[in-house]
């Protein structure tokens, strides 16, 4: 009776799961074989598991799957991974680390009660939508009324789909914001945050335009903007005059959805919090 290894079987943890995980593992040692010195390869290392050897039909079988897949691609009788694959591959395995240990882990290490302790992280967001989200969620869980410290306030402007939301959670903490600029969508913002009961002001002197501060009970977060983002940004709060001028769908393409690289630095440390918190309520005139 022939001694086949199904193409479903489960192999252990630390060696690949299935036929296909263990050809995309030798591929990836080996770049270029041919079917039969796949399965050799694939064999040798099935013996030394103890499992039961794969017949060459599994192995044809499997490796046509794959192609038709644009997993692995033929040429010359000889297989290899495909390049389009493995980029594909990256971004999601980047994505799916991102998720595991980026937001929302780094959020709930931050507002743990062991306070006293510094900590610092630095983080790195593919679009401005993410910083977006990023503060919406420290806003949700967080307890202490935020505080912002930016070249131009744009909450109100970037979050307009989800105002309602927006609204109820600035309501709740109070949010208090300065900002350097007095376009009238800056304007438009103060009034928009000072009508819910938050605190802002507009024309502040000495803030730096490359870069916004968010401040969150004792986690600071720094956001710095490459040139490209900052001249869209510009050329948006330069030429509106009310919020009626705003273009929402090249705001969410050419700025919310542009792919780039925004890199963060996020502190947890309580004396440096109050300073920066005392600062900006000086700048308001609160003290």
């Amino acid at each position: 009776m022939k001694e086949t290894l199904p193409d479903t079987d489960e192999l252990p943890v630390e060696n690949p799961r299935n036929l296909q995980d263990m050809i995309v593992s030798i591929l990836l040692s080996w770049r270029s074989l041919r079917a039969y010195e796949i399965r050799n390869i694939a064999n040798d290392k099935l013996k030394g598991m103890g499992k039961r050897p794969i017949t060459p039909p599994a192995v044809h079988k499997k490796l046509k799957i794959m192609t038709e897949r644009g997993i692995i691609d033929r040429e010359n009788y000889q297989y290899q991974l495909s390049a389009g694959w493995i980029v594909n591959s990256k971004i999601k395995i980047d994505k799916l680390f991102d998720t595991l240990t980026g937001d929302m882990g780094i959020i709930k290490s931050l507002l743990r009660d062991d306070r006293g302790e510094m900590v610092t992280v630095q983080k790195r967001f593919r679009k401005l939508k993410d910083v977006n989200s990023f503060i919406m969620d420290f806003a949700r869980k967080g307890k202490e009324p935020p505080y912002s410290k930016s070249n131009h306030l744009w909450f109100p402007i970037f979050h307009a789909i989800e105002v309602a939301e927006l609204q109820h959670i600035l309501r709740d903490r109070r949010i208090t914001a300065i900002c350097a600029e007095t376009t009238p969508l800056d304007r438009y913002c103060v009034e928009f945050l000072n009508k819910i009961g938050g605190r802002a002001k507009c024309g502040v002197p000495g803030i730096a335009p490359d870069s916004d501060t968010f401040l969150f009970g004792d986690v600071i977060l720094y956001v710095f903007y490459p040139d490209e983002l900052l001249s869209e940004i510009e050329k948006i709060y330069q030429s509106a005059q009310s919020m009626s001028d705003v273009d929402m769908r090249g705001v969410y393409g050419k700025i919310l959805e542009k792919e780039l690289v925004l890199p963060a630095l996020i502190i947890r440390d309580e004396k440096i919090a109050r300073r920066i918190r005392n600062h900006i309520e000086r700048l308001m005139g609160l003290r």
